[in-house]
Parts: structure tokens; sequence; C-alpha cells
């Protein structure tokens, strides 16, 4: 048993070994051991190394097998998934096309309501705006003709105010003039009447001096 862990140890630690590779290996070398009887250990070695070539030859075959057969594999899954990628292309590509001219005529079912719709509504604003128009016409008319007939009669009070104001300015003149004639006679009292008290006075004083 101390033989088999050591030999499982040898293999794992320095031939590199898988564990499992390692028990088997030491096993059948244990198993031979026993069978041949052999207890010297060079001949040990010896058959320990042929059994080591003989594993090292038996993994690398296995690797390359291993390695040819995941190859193959690898080309085989390739190929498929290229024709699978090539059949989704096709159909995407179908699909797409498909699609397209779908959008296509109904963008182009589409236009044509809304070309016959916005024609239809131009028509209907023409209409109405040159509606509006003549009626805005009527009515801006009418406001004119009412703000002449207006205007005419304002001119006319304003001509009248006129006339009357001119009237009362010439009264006004009038009646500054009379009384400007007035004060002038006033004045003219008030002056005489001041000349003959002074006189008065003078003639007093000279009958009181004598």
């Amino acid at each position: 048993m101390a033989i088999h862990a050591e030999a499982v140890e040898i293999l794992v630690r320095k031939s590199h070994f898988e564990p499992e590779v390692a028990i088997g290996v030491a096993e059948a070398i244990e198993v031979s051991i026993n069978l041949a009887q052999l207890v010297t250990v060079p001949i040990l070695d010896s058959r320990l190394q042929d059994l080591r070539h003989e594993l090292k030859a038996d993994i690398q075959s296995l690797r390359l097998e291993f390695k040819s057969d995941l190859s193959g594999e690898i080309g085989a899954v390739k190929s498929t998934l290229a024709s699978e990628i090539a059949g989704v292309k096709s159909t995407l590509a179908s699909e797409i096309a498909g699609v397209k001219s779908t959008l296509a005529s109904e963008i182009a079912e589409v236009k044509s309501t809304l070309a016959s719709e916005i024609a239809e509504v131009k028509s209907t604003l023409a209409s109405e705006i040159a509606e509006v128009k003549s009626t805005l016409a009527s009515e801006i008319a009418e406001v004119k003709s009412t703000l002449a007939s207006e205007i005419a009669k304002v001119n006319a009070s304003i001509a009248q105010t006129n006339t009357t104001l001119a009237e009362g300015l010439g009264r006004l003149s009038t009646e500054i003039q009379k009384v400007n004639a007035n004060l002038m006679r006033w004045i003219l009292l008030t002056m005489l009447g001041s000349v003959a008290v002074s006189m008065a006075a003078k003639s007093l004083l000279g009958m009181l001096s004598n």
C-alpha cells in the first residue's frame, strides 16, 4: 500500500498525470509487481519507465484522435451554421423586400389620400376665404359709408360751430370796442376832473393867501 501511495504521488507530481490515471497506473504497477514477484528496484524502474512511455504514447494518441474528432465536428458545425445563416439571410432578405413593397404601396396610398384631402381642404378654404372677403368688403363699404355720413355731419357741426364762434367773436369785439370807448371816456373825464380839482385847489389856495 505504501508503494502504491508513493507511486501515485510520483505520477501526479513529476509526470503530471491526472489523479485517476495515476491511481490506475500505480495499481497496474502494483499488480504487475505482485504477479511477477519482482522486488529489485532497477527492474521496477525499468518496467515503470516502459509503462510511462506506453502511457505517454497512448495519451498522445488519444489527444491527436480527440483533436482530429474535434476539428471534424467543428468543421461540420461551421458548415451547418454557415448554411443556416445563409438560409436565414435569404429569408430575411425576402421578408424585408416584402415589407418594403408593402410599405411602399401603403405610403403611395396614404400620399394619394392625403393629396385628395389637401386639395379638398384647399378648395373649401378658398371658398370660405372668398366668402369672408366678400362679407368683409360689404361690411367695409357700409362702414365707410357710415363714417362718411358721420364725418359730413361732424364737418357740418364744426362749420356751424365756427360760424357761431365767428358771430360770438364779432359781438365780443364790438363789446370790447364799446368797453374801450367807455374806458377812454372815463379816463378823459377822470383827467378833466383831476384838472378841475387841481385848478380849484390852486384858486382856493390863492384866495386864502390873499
